[in-house]
């Protein structure tokens, strides 16, 4: 039987297509088809952006008004039928222009992997079913002050320390816990009262993910960072201010596994 690790493997592989066995698993698990639906949707949303750029207008008038042009090295008079290949060879300077601007688009804004929105969507998810605890650290009615040998307990859960978290000092633990955020990795979730509001720090035990990215929706935003062995998950209000404590975090976490 197929487990859950090669069930995303191979469906990542291929979310269009990712075979019989991959689509039978996932008719028969609720949660499992969910994540081919979202991965498909992703994909489609990709494709569309991509196939949608707009051909500049005039853009065909242009190319048909380019003279024509005797071949180097030659005095004659281009042959006939050379004006068409001539053509051809600016649509497809033109074409490839086009598909440097999207590009360079991506480059510079990547479109986040269908990997990335899942995982994005999973941690999302987690956070509302802690959503009562971070509500009362927001309010200021859950007050419980974690010491580091017990926020140290939880984070090895995960195989990771927050060594000595002298820096935690003006932003107590309110919340420790070992969680399952991602099928099959284990992980463990600290939230923090900071002066932007409640922060919430986890840290997964799966691969490290290919770059650093954003997640966010309308009330949560905040990065998924890849570490030596595992990935770190920095998230808080939306209106929070998550960079502030990015360099801080990154630094106090060590894997250990």
């Amino acid at each position: 039987m197929m487990d859950y690790t090669e069930f995303r493997k191979r469906l990542y592989a291929s979310p269009d297509d990712p075979g019989r066995e991959v689509l039978d698993a996932a008719a028969a698990n609720p949660e499992w088809q969910a994540l081919v639906d979202r991965s498909r949707e992703f994909e489609r949303d990709v494709r569309d952006a991509l196939t949608g750029v707009a051909v500049p207008a005039g853009l065909a008038e242009r190319l048909l008004a380019i003279p024509e042009q005797p071949a180097a090295g030659v005095g004659n008079p281009v042959a006939t039928g050379r004006s068409t290949h001539l053509l051809q060879y600016y649509a497809m300077a033109a074409c490839l222009v086009l598909a440097i601007g999207v590009l360079f688009g991506l480059k510079r804004n990547p479109a986040p992997a269908a990997t990335e929105l899942v995982m994005g969507q999973d941690i999302i998810r987690h956070l509302y079913h802690e959503e009562t605890e971070i509500d009362a650290i927001a309010a200021g009615s859950l007050n419980a002050s974690y010491t580091m040998p017990d926020v140290n307990r939880v984070m090895a859960h995960a195989g990771t320390t927050l060594g000595t978290g002298a820096f935690l000092e003006n932003m107590p633990v309110r919340y420790a816990n070992p969680c399952r955020v991602l099928p099959g990795y284990q992980s463990s979730h600290l939230i923090l009262q900071t002066a932007d509001g409640p922060l919430n720090v986890i840290v997964i035990n799966n691969s490290p993910v290919a770059r650093e990215f954003t997640i966010r929706d309308e009330r949560f935003h905040g990065r998924v960072i890849p570490m030596d062995r595992g990935n770190l998950v920095l998230i808080g209000e939306t209106d929070g201010s998550v960079d502030d404590y990015r360099d801080l975090l990154t630094a106090g976490v060590e894997w250990v596994i």
